[in-house]
């Protein structure tokens, strides 16, 4: 068979089975299971929107706030790496907000599945564990979630597109799914760290202060107040942080609309045994201001 002959046999062929198949593929409806302490909650996220390599739970009647943090949301990035989940429950009658805890989530956190299918472009996961009355504190009341998920993703224009903290630690990228804020001095609201964490041991703080406009280059020390970067590692067995002893430099290139923008290297010692060395290169971060909480 010469080629122009069976190159019209392949498309005669394409074309009389695609006329053959008269049915349709119907796109799988969005699922979406909740319990909370094992009753059935009303949640119904519907959409699953990314944003880089976030990918956001909600339900769609609450888009205009995106992100909702106190109505419901769960956050992670297409690696299955944990954000932070966000619930409203009833103690005693009165509705309250849960989170998931903050820190190294991959420890306290019973489990948590996700699929990410890029080709077509579809999440799936199931979930279990406690959430807390106070993200920071292990001790505070909980509830106990467990739930599934099987939703479409969707590329939409979001606020503050593209916020994200990456770097390497000793040559292993690593990135963060989740940034809180909390007060560096007690009287001040403007002196703060900027804590960006994932579902690991590790979380970095970006030390500054918002009311400032200051750009450029900032050499930092581990005594350095302002303008600095700290790596810390958690210690399961205390509930807390070690803050390692940083040397390096904050290049800061951009400071809008509550935003700010910049690159950062340094050299990380444990505190305690000066062996323990984790060198942070090609840091870039592009956050926010988020609220207290």
């Amino acid at each position: 068979m010469g080629i122009k002959k069976y190159i019209s046999a392949v498309i005669l062929s394409a074309f009389f089975l695609g006329c053959g198949n008269s049915d349709e593929v119907t796109p799988e409806e969005p699922q979406f299971s909740l319990y909370i302490n094992g009753e059935l909650s009303a949640y119904k996220f519907d959409k699953a929107i990314q944003d880089g390599d976030m990918i956001y739970l909600i339900e769609s009647n609450f888009y205009n706030q995106f992100p909702i943090l106190s109505k419901g949301t769960m956050s992670f990035d297409k690696f299955g790496r944990l954000g932070q989940i966000t619930i409203e429950a009833q103690t005693a009658g009165i509705n309250r907000v849960f989170r998931s805890f903050r820190h190294f989530s991959l420890e306290y956190f019973e489990s948590f599945n996700v699929n990410y299918d890029s080709i077509n472009q579809r999440v799936t996961g199931t979930f279990s564990g406690l959430v807390y009355y106070d993200p920071e504190n292990i001790q505070s009341e909980t509830k106990y979630i467990n739930g599934s998920f099987n939703l479409p993703v969707r590329r939409e224009v979001v606020p503050l597109a593209g916020l994200s903290n990456k770097c390497k630690l000793n040559g292993q990228i690593w990135s963060s799914t989740f940034s809180f804020i909390t007060k560096l001095n007690e009287s001040s609201f403007d002196k703060v760290a900027l804590n960006c964490v994932n579902n690991d041991k590790y979380k970095i703080a970006i030390k500054f202060d918002r009311a400032e406009e200051n750009l450029g280059l900032f050499p930092f020390t581990d005594s350095t107040f302002l303008n600095s970067v700290v790596l810390s590692v958690y210690d399961v067995e205390q509930n807390q942080y070690v803050n390692y002893n940083c040397t390096g430099q904050l290049d800061i290139s951009q400071r809008a609309f509550n935003t700010i923008r910049g690159t950062y290297n340094f050299t990380a010692v444990n505190p305690t045994d000066e062996s323990d060395v984790i060198v942070v290169s090609e840091g870039a971060f592009f956050l926010d201001y988020p609220p207290f909480s």
